[in-house]
This record gives C-alpha cells, sequence and structure tokens, in this order.
C-alpha cells in the first residue's frame, strides 16, 4: 500500500489534538505495517514530531528523564 497523499496529511494544532492524538498513537501500537492502522499511526507519529518542533522548549523530550542540572 502506497504512503497516504499529501491531502491526508495531518497537522496538529493545539494541546489538545497533541493529547489526542498521542492517546490515539498509543492504541495504535500494534498496527501491522501494511495496514490502514499502521499508515495513520505513521501519519500521527510524523504529524506528533512536527508540532514538538513546532511548539515544545528546546531540548525537551516527552518521556524521557530530565538531565540533571546538578548543584
Amino acid at each position: 500500500m502506497p504512503d497516504a497523499p499529501a491531502s491526508d496529511t495531518l497537522r496538529i494544532e493545539t494541546a489538545e489534538h497533541y493529547r489526542e492524538a498521542v492517546s490515539e498513537l498509543q492504541r495504535l501500537d500494534s498496527a501491522r505495517p501494511g495496514t490502514p492502522e499502521f499508515h495513520r499511526r505513521q501519519a500521527l507519529s510524523a504529524a506528533l514530531f512536527d508540532y514538538e518542533q513546532r511548539h515544545l522548549r528546546p531540548g525537551y523530550r516527552p518521556g524521557r528523564p530530565r538531565k540533571s542540572t546538578g548543584p
């Protein structure tokens, strides 16, 4: 199955949509390659990355431990 056409590209604009996309991505975690669910997961992943690059502070990586700033 080919990649989704550009018209199907997702763009996340709000924090609420970001949270919804994260939740959906988690539900699609076990999607098998080649399925519509897998392609949806890939599109969500790209949209989340784009949102994070545009809206989150530099160096912020969701789900990873913060680096200690030390005393």
